[in-house]
């Protein structure tokens, strides 16, 4: 779980910078421009990394190399076939699309046309992690996908940015040559899988194609709820208002990235309890994962909650506008993260249909109230859409596990972060109102920092019982031995 975390943080640090260094405009045009290739590409994928997890799987099972490696070639080429026919679709009709936006005007073509580039690499990344998935290797997604990547996007970024004012385009070339080093990386990951001639990767390809394809509209309504704020506003609005909203967004986000890492670790164990029929075991192992999303994501609601507008200012002064959107934002991550994995446990109890009916309910009521309150409110009607869709259906998703599976994921343990949170910010509000420091930034920096510690004190005095502890004390362990690897590495 710490390396997973680790990622995230990475992720969430990435965008937070590109949001700093662009400004409103430039990150509006940014986001609108991965969005708009991000779902090019998730249907050029065809959900073929859902097929390679599957049938590597079941050929290391079963003994069949060969049929695996058949799979996997067959599966890389058809992807780079869809991913390249994709990216060309996308840089020839640039300013076609970017004619939808913005109000018809250009400046979307040319970011939408480095973006393009980067459809075949990413989809290779994500296939071959896929392959390593199925090994049950996660330290390859987590290094190469996750922590190299987004590492090299943000160190770069940082160089970039003293030397020289970035624009949209700047920073999508940069995403750009991450992805193709990390399909490199990827690649060379999974070179076993092409060093000798391979039979019957015809069959293979299409069997793999076969099973991926149903799981290709679960994955386009996933990815469409995501960013269908942000296809809205750039319908409707400026990429000024796309980039108040992103960053306000992506600041909120902080929030799910604790379910991120519990639903990820969490994930095969719970499979584990379903397999053996324990109902209880599954829903001791509900409540503990739901606990520790809470336990992340209660300082930061808290935090938002209190100095939302400052803490928005560190971004930029034009993006003080979003600080309402961030609260709204932040009420419904909090009904996210409270309700803590209950989409995981309905796909692993096979129930996924339920999530695919679950996910186009919510898509339906963001669309819906998005073309209602966005030409009113702007930014603020397209945070509300949001917020009520997620919170709606992680609502919806609690009630079925309860009804469907007789699950429960909740005890007195889950409102101790909450409470402790709740206090941390009392105090912290009540420090800075005594201090009141001129600068409002400041307020909100050393504000939060002052919740932050209090959260932390109060959750080991009072929030944390003995498996809490324990999980906390064994990943504190793991994480001083990575260091420790690293600084050997360094000093050989």
């Amino acid at each position: 779980m710490v390396g997973v975390a680790g990622a995230a943080v990475l992720r969430y640090a990435s965008a937070v910078l590109a949001a700093r260094v662009l400004g409103p405009a430039q990150y509006g045009l940014y986001t609108l421009g991965l969005a708009t290739t991000t779902l090019a590409g998730t249907v050029a994928l065809a959900a073929l990394d859902r097929g390679l997890l599957r049938y590597v799987a079941v050929y290391r099972t079963t003994g069949r190399p060969e049929h695996e490696r058949a799979a996997v070639a067959g599966a890389v080429i058809l992807a780079l076939v869809f991913t390249v026919l994709v990216a060309l679709a996308v840089a020839l009709g640039a300013d076609h699309v970017a004619g939808w936006f913005l109000r018809g005007r250009p400046a979307l073509a040319p970011v939408l046309r480095v973006f393009a580039a980067t459809i075949p690499a990413l989809g290779l990344v994500t296939l071959l992690t896929a392959v390593t998935d199925a090994r049950t290797d996660m330290r390859v997604r987590v290094i190469i996908d996750d922590l190299f990547r987004n590492g090299l996007f943000l160190a770069v970024v940082v160089v970039a940015a003293v030397r020289a004012r970035l624009s949209a385009a700047d920073l999508a070339a940069v995403t750009f040559g991450t992805a193709v080093i990390a399909a490199g990386a990827a690649l060379w990951v999974c070179r076993d899988y092409f060093r000798r001639p391979i039979r019957g990767l015809g069959a293979r390809a299409r069997e793999v194609l076969a099973f991926s394809l149903p799981f290709l509209l679960f994955q386009l309504i996933t990815r469409t709820d995501q960013y269908v704020g942000v296809f809205l506003l750039g319908l409707m609005g400026t990429s000024r208002e796309v980039g108040i909203f992103g960053a306000a967004t992506v600041v909120a986000t902080v929030l799910g990235l604790g379910i991120e890492a519990v639903v990820r670790s969490y994930a095969p164990i719970v499979v584990g309890a379903l397999a053996r029929g324990g109902a209880r075991e599954c829903e001791l192992l509900l409540r503990h994962a739901t606990r520790w999303s809470i336990i992340w994501a209660a300082p930061f609601a808290a935090a938002f909650l209190t100095y939302g507008d400052t803490l928005l200012g560190v971004l930029g002064r034009g993006y003080r506008a979003g600080s309402v959107a961030l609260t709204i934002l932040t009420l419904g991550m909090c009904v996210h993260a409270g309700t803590g994995p209950v989409g995981m446990v309905l796909n692993m109890a096979g129930k996924g249909w339920i999530n695919v009916v679950n996910g186009l309910a919510a898509l339906g009521v963001r669309i819906a109230l998005g073309l209602w309150l966005i030409p009113r409110w702007g930014v603020v009607g397209a945070a509300v859409a949001s917020s009520v869709a997620l919170g709606g259906v992680n609502l919806a998703r609690l009630a079925q596990v309860r009804v469907g599976l007789g699950i429960w994921g909740f005890d007195r343990a889950c409102l101790r972060p909450a409470v402790v949170a709740a206090a941390a910010a009392g105090l912290a509000w009540l420090l800075t109102s005594w201090w009141n420091p001129a600068h409002g930034t400041i307020r909100g920096i050393t504000g939060s920092a002052a919740l932050l510690g209090l959260y932390g004190a109060g959750l080991w005095l009072y929030g944390l019982d003995r498996s809490d502890r324990a999980v906390l004390s064994a990943g504190l362990r793991r994480l001083r031995r990575w260091i420790g690897a690293a600084a050997s590495l360094r000093a050989g």
